[in-house]
């Protein structure tokens, strides 16, 4: 979110593929690559340490994530999330929306919630 706000330019390059093909640009695609990677290793981890399900379907959950935190991003940028909260500050509202978001998605997938 810091990144996305402290960089919008390049933000919304990364995010618009019809204007820069990530993919096909050698540079980007390890940076956005990495960021992918990351996040997979990171749920892997949260699984296999018992803080989400053990069937738990980790690259639907780091897309989801995705999806999440580049959509609020978006909205951080183009001033729309003020419109929504009392908040002056959209970044920290962000970041707390992140940290809720992030919260409720383990804890829904927390090993005691399958029989449910």
């Amino acid at each position: 979110m810091d990144w996305a706000c402290r960089y919008p330019a390049q933000f919304r390059l990364l995010q618009d593929c019809d204007l820069t093909n990530a993919r096909h640009e050698p540079i980007l695609r390890r940076y956005t690559d990495s960021i992918a990677d990351l996040t997979l290793r990171m749920l892997a981890r949260a699984r296999d340490t018992g803080r989400l399900h053990p069937r738990e379907d980790i690259a639907m959950l780091a897309l989801s994530a995705r999806c999440y935190v580049v959509g609020l991003a978006r909205l951080v940028l183009d001033g729309r999330l003020k419109d929504w909260t009392e908040e002056r500050d959209s970044l920290t509202t962000a970041k707390h929306l992140t940290h809720d978001f992030v919260h409720r998605m383990a804890r829904s997938s927390q090993p005691h919630m399958a029989g449910m």
